[in-house]
C-alpha cells in the first residue's frame, strides 16, 4: 500500500512540474510575442512618422505628383519613373509619397504637381522646402485656369468664300451635309479651345471676334503713309497684297501688325499663302523672332486643327524642335505632330514646357502678364537654361521628357497610349 501511495505521489509531482514548465514556456512565448508586437509597432510608428506628405489646396480634381528626391538612398527623378502614377482622388486633400531626403548637388529636391482642370505647380527646393530624413509636409496651391486672349484677324478672302463666310468657319465652325447626313466640322477656335479644354490643364483659349481687315491699307515701310506699290496710282490694301505674295515672318511681321494689332495677347492673322524663313511653304507659322513673339500666321488651305498647332508652338518655345513627328512615342494625333490633321491631344510633359519655359508665350514678358516675377507659378528652368527643349531623356532633372504622361492619351485610329 505505502509503495503505491508513493508511486502517486511521485507521479503527481511529475505532473505537476510538467504543469509549471508548460506555463513557464507559455509565459515566455507571451512575452517574445508581446516583444515582437512592440517591435512592429515601434517599425510601423517609424516607418508613418517618416512619411512625407504633399497637401493640396484649390484642386478639385484628380491629382498626381513627380517628384526628385532622394528615395531608399538613391536620386529619383520625376518618380514614379515606372507606372503606375502616384494619384490622389477627385475629393483626397492629400498623398502620402514615401520618404525622401536632401538631394546632393547638382540635383536638387522638387514637386511638380498636376490638378485636372488647373494649372499645373512647380515647387522647388529653396529657402523654405527640402526633403529632409523626418517627416516632410509639402503644401500644393492649384491656380485655377488662365484665360489666354487670342484676337483673330482676316486678311485675305478665298476664292467663293466671303471674309464673314472665313470669320465663321474659323470662329464657329461649318455644317457639312454627306450623303444627307449634317455634320458639324469645328472651327480653328472651337477646336483649340476643345483641345485644351479636354487636357484640363489649365488653358482657357479665348479667340475674339474676327475682325475684318481685308480693305486696310499697306504700310509696308512704316512711314504711315498707305503704299501704292504696284505704282497703279490707288493704295495697295491688305488683301491683294497678301493674296500676291506669301507671308514671311521676316518680311512682313511690322507690316501686317500695323494693319491691326492688339497688345498683351496673341495676334493670328489668316493669310493667303506662308513660307517659313527658309522659303519652304507652310500651313501656319509662329513667328518667334518677333518681340514679342506674339504673331502667328494661318494659310487659307490650313486644317481646323493648325491654329492648336501654332499656338502650341508658341507656348512649347522650341521652334521646329517641337515636332514630335520622328519620336516613337507619339503619333498623328499629338497637337505637335508637324503634318497632321488629326491632332488631339497633349502630354504632361509638353504641357509641363508650356507653363515653365522662359521662351513660351505664357511667360515673356508683355504677353500675359503672368510670367516670371509675376507669380511663383511659372519659372525659368535653373542652371541657366532657358527652356527645357524637347529632350526625351528620362534622367534630366531640369525637366520631364516630352513624352511624360500620367494620364492616358488618345491616339490615333481609336489607339491609347497608356501613363509611362
Amino acid at each position: 500500500m505505502s509503495g503505491s501511495l508513493t508511486q502517486d505521489s511521485d507521479h503527481m509531482d511529475s505532473q505537476k512540474q510538467k504543469s509549471l514548465n508548460q506555463q513557464g514556456l507559455s509565459l515566455w512565448l507571451i512575452l517574445v510575442l508581446l516583444l515582437i508586437l512592440i517591435i512592429i509597432i515601434a517599425l510601423v510608428v517609424w516607418y508613418l512618422m517618416r512619411q512625407d506628405n504633399i497637401y493640396f489646396t484649390n484642386g478639385s480634381g484628380e491629382k498626381a505628383v513627380l517628384i526628385d528626391g532622394v528615395k531608399c538612398g538613391t536620386f529619383r527623378n520625376d518618380y514614379p519613373d515606372s507606372p503606375p502614377p502616384l494619384l490622389a482622388s477627385t475629393d483626397a486633400d492629400s498623398i502620402r509619397v514615401g520618404n525622401f531626403e536632401h538631394s546632393s548637388v547638382p540635383h536638387v529636391d522638387e514637386v511638380i504637381a498636376f490638378c485636372q482642370g488647373k494649372v499645373p505647380f512647380l515647387r522647388e527646393q529653396d529657402g523654405t522646402f527640402q526633403w529632409s530624413s523626418s517627416r516632410d509636409s509639402v503644401t500644393i496651391a492649384f491656380h485655377d485656369p488662365y484665360p489666354i486672349s487670342v484676337a483673330v484677324w482676316i486678311v485675305t478672302t478665298v476664292e467663293g468664300m466671303s471674309s464673314s463666310a472665313r470669320a465663321r468657319k474659323i470662329s464657329t465652325g461649318t455644317d457639312v451635309v454627306v450623303d444627307g447626313e449634317v455634320y458639324h466640322e469645328e472651327g480653328d477656335c472651337e477646336a483649340a479651345r476643345r483641345i485644351w479644354a479636354t487636357e484640363g490643364q489649365g488653358l482657357v483659349i479665348n479667340c475674339g471676334d474676327p475682325k475684318d481687315i481685308t480693305d486696310k491699307f499697306i504700310d509696308e515701310d512704316g512711314d504711315g503713309m498707305a503704299d501704292d506699290l504696284d505704282r497703279d496710282g490707288r493704295p495697295d490694301n491688305a488683301n491683294p497684297y497678301f493674296t500676291a505674295r506669301a507671308f514671311d515672318c521676316t518680311e512682313h511681321v511690322d507690316a501686317i501688325k500695323r494693319l491691326g494689332y492688339t497688345p498683351g495677347v496673341l495676334n493670328v492673322y489668316y493669310v493667303m499663302n506662308i513660307v517659313t524663313d527658309f522659303g519652304d511653304p507652310a500651313f501656319g507659322l509662329w513667328c518667334n523672332t518677333s518681340d514679342p513673339p506674339d504673331v502667328i500666321a494661318i494659310g487659307a488651305y490650313a486644317s481646323n486643327v493648325t491654329l492648336v498647332h501654332e499656338l502650341g508652338h508658341s507656348f512649347l518655345a522650341n521652334g521646329e524642335e517641337d515636332h514630335v513627328d520622328s519620336l516613337s512615342s507619339f503619333d498623328k494625333a499629338n497637337v505637335m505632330h508637324g503634318k497632321s490633321g488629326e491632332r488631339n491631344y497633349l502630354t504632361e510633359g509638353q504641357v509641363f514646357r508650356a507653363f515653365f519655359n522662359a521662351g513660351s508665350a505664357l511667360n515673356h514678358l508683355n504677353v500675359y502678364n503672368i510670367g516670371p516675377g509675376r507669380t511663383p507659378l511659372l519659372r525659368r528652368p535653373r542652371g541657366g537654361a532657358s527652356t527645357c527643349g524637347p529632350s526625351t531623356d528620362n534622367d534630366n532633372d531640369l525637366c520631364p521628357p516630352v513624352q511624360k504622361r500620367i494620364w492616358k492619351d488618345g491616339g490615333e485610329n481609336g489607339s491609347t497610349w497608356p501613363p509611362n
